[in-house]
């Protein structure tokens, strides 16, 4: 159905499979994900999206492993404002954070971008050194809200990551 009505406005369209807790920690929502197996089939249908993500998935797996916490463009290139005027590195994250009722915009992006840029993981940080990091949706604040404390992934997303590589290869070499 989506797809349809986004090719009927001549819209781009993809499937996201991102269903997380809320930021208020209630984990309810996640009752309405689809499992890492469907999810993978419907970001991966055929072999022209598989080579995108092979693609995808082998220049990231040739990467040496980040130090920093954040592998996105979150706190570099995007921001997020919430209701309340409070500048973030993005949407799912809910610190660094700045005031802009109370500092200028330039002046808090520039401590954001700071702040984020020094956010270092060491490593036993898994995530950083895994071949998957390009395919299983790797987002820290995620992590956070459904796992605890820094540093320990999302058993979805990982599995997540398996799913997709799995299909990758199975359409790609025709298996």
């Amino acid at each position: 159905m989506h797809r349809i009505l986004a090719e009927g406005c001549s819209a781009r369209w993809r499937f996201d499979p991102a269903i997380f807790p809320r930021l208020d920690g209630d984990r309810s929502p996640l009752a309405y994900r689809v499992s890492p197996a469907e999810a993978a089939l419907k970001d991966i249908p055929n072999r022209e999206r598989a080579s995108l993500w092979r693609d995808c998935y082998e220049s990231g797996a040739a990467l040496p492993p980040s130090g920093h916490l954040y592998s996105c463009g979150a706190g570099v290139t995007n921001f997020h404002v919430d209701p309340r005027g409070t500048l973030l590195p993005c949407l799912m994250s809910k610190r660094p954070a700045v005031d802009l009722l109370r500092r200028d915009f330039s002046e808090a992006w520039r401590e954001i971008v700071d702040v984020i840029s020094r956010m270092t993981v060491g490593a036993e940080y898994r995530c950083n050194a895994c071949d998957m990091r390009n395919i299983c949706s790797l987002c820290p604040p995620f992590h956070e809200l459904e796992c605890g404390p820094v540093g320990e992934p999302s058993a979805y997303l990982c599995q997540l990551g398996d799913k997709r590589r799995e299909r990758i290869y199975s359409l790609v070499h025709g298996d």
